[in-house]
């Protein structure tokens, strides 16, 4: 069966080639986190949830860069809906919805609970600033 069908906790049985002997093999799948129970979207993190992370901007490079607020996109998860809108890990998050973003708490104040269209605005790495949107998830 293919993976994709099969929900964390499930066992399933893998088979696998060892110094040309076939061995099977009894795997218990986890989620990202390691664990087991299956979750529903209420259970997922903003961050799970729009398939990113963000870490602070010191203070230094926003004073450099004239920038008021900003974060740096951190473990952009590939297929989420940050990438879907070209953002990547080290790109600088400015505003979430309108809202000037200076720390991952402030991403996930704006976003929990929130549905709807959101619109991120956000730094390349060549200094071009974008405003792009995604549905919430």
């Amino acid at each position: 069966a293919a993976i994709g069908s099969k929900r964390p906790g499930d066992k399933v049985q893998v088979t696998y080639l060892r110094n040309g002997k076939e061995n099977v093999t009894t795997a218990t799948l986890r989620d990202q986190k390691g664990g087991t129970s299956t979750r529903t979207k209420a259970d997922l993190s903003v961050t799970e949830r729009i398939g990113a992370e963000f870490k602070p901007l010191d203070e230094r490079f926003k004073t450099d860069y004239g920038l008021n607020s900003g974060v740096i996109a951190t473990n952009v998860t590939e297929g989420g809906e940050i990438a879907k809108i070209g953002i990547v890990d080290n790109y600088i998050v400015i505003e979430v919805n309108g809202k000037p973003v200076n720390s991952q708490k402030d991403v996930e104040k704006i976003l929990d609970k929130y549905s709807g269209n959101v619109q991120v605005k956000f730094v390349d790495a060549y200094g071009q600033i974008y405003t792009r949107g995604f549905k919430m998830p």
